[in-house]
């Protein structure tokens, strides 16, 4: 566990620190944007002079000449530019701020303890589950999210910055930024409904457990595990004439019944049956047992129950 974090906060500083650098450059430019060009004021101020100072020669009033003085404002869009880049700056170091943070943490929870090893493991336990406790991994998976999110700000600014430049520009890189990061979005969510799919990624994490949180989404990941262990079962029952390979199998479907349709569908199978009610009746020489956690009965003659509260 410990490995796996470090790596990725590894691959996370590395990024949020080349990622910073080149949106720095951006901002170093465009920020000059927001604040009156001296330059410019210069120019304007020696022509006022040069206007009065010819108004004087003609016997004109020194009112007839304008005055070059105003109030800066800078253009909307170098506010919009400047705003999101300034954004996405701020989300990419506060990403690599916590990944220091957590990777103190973590050198906490790997430091050395002496004692005896019942102290240690103790001591281990301990700090497992306070990292549970307090949500460490979450944490640690919010990170990519986090530069994600920035460089989906810094694309945006970039198409508004080209749209002054040139609209085509402007139209192409947008389209490209829109299209990646939908595609981010669909590899991220399509996991949520195909188990089997390998797309996860950290924002994939955070959604499937706030989803099962909120009781939107059902947790089907051990279904998926079982349904995929169904056919070593029946292969197991079908090639193994051991009764006590027979025994181990209806232990582990049984435990398993109520929770997978899967394991199921494995006992209502025709030549699975009569191994199962063979198999429970040597098991259980009383006329009735209680499943765990259930309050479904099985009678040894009748067989397993298929479905939770049938006999």
């Amino acid at each position: 566990m410990t490995d796996e974090a470090r790596e990725g906060l590894d691959v996370n500083l590395v990024f949020a620190g080349l990622f910073s650098a080149v949106l720095t450059t951006f901002v170093a430019q465009t920020s000059q944007a927001l604040q009156p060009d001296r330059a410019t004021e210069s120019t304007l101020l020696l022509r006022e002079i040069a206007a009065l100072q010819r108004a004087q020669m003609n016997g004109t009033s020194a009112e007839s000449v304008p005055s070059t003085s105003a109030d800066f404002t800078p253009a909307a869009i170098d506010v919009w530019v400047n705003g999101l880049w300034f954004t996405s700056l701020t989300l990419s170091l506060a990403s690599a701020l916590f990944a220091v943070l957590i990777k103190q943490w973590i050198r906490y929870y790997m430091s050395h303890t002496s004692g005896t090893i019942r102290k240690r493991s103790l001591i281990h336990q301990f700090r497992l589950r306070g990292f549970q406790k307090w949500h460490v991994q979450t944490l640690i998976n919010i990170l990519p999210v986090l530069m994600h999110l920035s460089l989906a700000i810094f694309f945006a600014g970039l198409t508004l910055f080209l749209l002054s430049l040139r609209r085509s520009i402007a139209t192409i890189v947008g389209s490209a930024s829109a299209f990646i990061f939908l595609a981010y979005i669909g590899t991220a969510i399509w996991p949520l409904f195909h188990v089997q799919c390998p797309y996860h990624s950290p924002l994939t994490n955070i959604l499937y457990g706030l989803l099962v949180r909120l009781h939107m989404l059902q947790d089907r990941r051990k279904d998926a595990v079982l349904k995929d262990v169904a056919p070593a079962f029946e292969w197991l029952l079908s090639m193994s004439s051991n009764p006590s390979v027979h025994r181990v199998v209806v232990q582990a479907v049984g435990g398993c019944l109520q929770k997978s349709p899967a394991m199921t569908r494995l006992v209502e199978k025709s030549d699975a049956e009569s191994i199962f009610k063979s198999t429970w009746a040597d098991m259980f020489s009383e006329s009735i047992y209680q499943l765990p956690d259930d309050k479904a009965c099985i009678r040894p003659e009748k067989g397993i129950p298929l479905v939770s509260g049938s006999v």
